[in-house]
């Protein structure tokens, strides 16, 4: 097997874990930068933020008082090389506008003319990945320069949503889907990733209100080509699902990540039904699943785990008391494990059907904590890695991981910042199918 090209903990010393790099399989049409001309390095090959900060330059070094200006979007700095330099504006533009960040009314309204500049020159916008922060509730009113009027929302989607390919939107203050939305939708053929954000930071006193979910539902069934789904606070503000309605049919997500708000155990909501119909739907093709959160008592996720054990690869949890009432569950096809908090696990526990199939664990470090990482690895007969996290240094609480992996040949890796499980899970996937290959 060809291992990635990380190196196991020196005792004493301090280590560091490289991201995991693996090439990911080219979802349509891809940017490709030119690396050497007559080999000399090009302009595309500077990182995009240094060639954003020569746009600025330019845009900055004809005016004097205009030289402290505030930071300009990738929007506002093409507009501006446009006029600079129009043939080094058609090689920037894929670069500039490949991702595009919205968040105020001003932006928005930009970016907008600027579609419309393109509709009228016969152009589809080469926008692939969008963020759109603070969109405001349909009703509210569109004077707040903060907020992205709704009806923006709908017409930004409107202009590009055959180019899209990933999509984030940020509520601050609703959860709504319009008719407009789904036809947007549609048109999105292309579009593989959408992650969804409510504001978690309101007042109680003006809290987000809840709405039907069925319109949000209809949207997701419009996305044929979605595969990974992020829904972060959302299901904490919709209605209770009715039964006389049938769960309507999803498309083939394989990566779904849900966060539930611990705290809104007021709310009418049924966040643990929504999501156990949601992973039923589409549990034929879901590989990755995580969940951070749970209302009331975690074992109401129970049946989410059972619906989905059968074909899940890998799996992020936050709450051990979750793994604890779970262990007897087999779950045949899991590779990659991610436990945000394994610090109420006993050694006994690890003794269970449903680590016995995995290849990778990965452990949150807790700074401050004096529980020892005592974990019997040598238990764990496919264990190919441990990683921990929010880690830097040797400590003592580690030193019994560190000399069961050493003794059981298992790498042990670290990292100072959390980590990406659907990169690990790739990496565990290449694995499996090397060793899968004969010789």
């Amino acid at each position: 097997r060809n291992h990635p090209p990380y190196s196991t903990i020196p005792p004493g010393k301090p280590f560091i874990m490289a991201s995991f790099q693996h090439s990911q399989k080219s979802r349509g049409d891809t940017l490709v930068r030119s690396s050497t001309v007559n080999g000399n390095m090009t302009l595309l090959d500077l990182p995009v933020e240094i060639v954003l900060d020569i746009v600025g330059w330019l845009r900055r070094s004809g005016t004097k008082e205009n030289r402290k200006s505030r930071h300009n979007t990738s929007f506002q700095s093409f507009k501006a090389l446009r006029l600079t330099s129009r043939s080094l504006a058609g090689i920037l533009a894929p670069v500039l506008l490949d991702a595009v960040n919205i968040s105020c009314i001003t932006s928005a309204r930009d970016f907008l003319e600027w579609c419309a500049e393109c509709a009228d020159h016969n152009r589809e916008p080469p926008v692939r990945r969008l963020t759109i922060r603070n969109v405001g509730h349909p009703s509210s009113p569109s004077d707040n320069p903060q907020l992205v009027p709704y009806h923006l929302l709908e017409d930004i989607l409107l202009a590009i949503a055959p180019s899209l390919h990933q999509l984030k939107i940020h509520f601050y203050d609703c959860f709504e889907f319009t008719d407009k939305i789904t036809h947007s939708f549609r048109r999105a053929k292309k579009l593989w990733a959408l992650h969804l954000e409510v504001n978690p930071h309101l007042p109680h006193s003006n809290p987000v209100p809840l709405t039907s979910p069925y319109p949000f539902l209809s949207s997701l069934k419009a996305l044929t080509s979605l595969s990974e789904l992020n829904l972060n606070n959302c299901l904490d503000h919709c209605m209770p699902l009715e039964t006389r309605y049938p769960f309507t049919p999803l498309p083939c997500v394989q990566h779904l990540s849900v966060r539930i708000d611990s705290s809104s155990t007021s709310s009418p909501s049924e966040p643990h039904k929504f999501l156990l119909e949601l992973c039923r739907a589409i549990s034929n093709s879901l590989l990755i699943l995580e969940i951070k959160g749970s209302r009331y008592d975690s074992s109401k996720l129970l049946p989410v785990l059972s619906v989905t054990r059968r074909r899940l690869e890998a799996l992020s949890l936050s709450d051990a008391g979750l793994v604890q009432k779970c262990n007897r569950l087999k779950f045949p096809r899991l590779r990659t494990l991610f436990l945000d908090d394994s610090r109420y696990l006993t050694r006994e526990e690890f003794y269970s059907p449903f680590f016995e199939q995995l290849n990778t664990i990965v452990l949150r470090r807790w700074c401050g904590t004096d529980v020892p990482l005592d974990i019997p690895v040598e238990a764990i007969p496919n264990l190919n890695r441990v990683i921990l996290t929010y880690t830097a240094h040797l400590t003592p609480d580690t030193i019994p991981l560190f000399k069961a992996c050493q003794d059981s040949g298992i790498e042990l890796l670290a990292s100072a910042k959390s980590v990406d499980l659907r990169e690990i899970w790739t990496v565990d996937t290449l694995e499996a199918q090397v060793e899968e290959t004969p010789y």
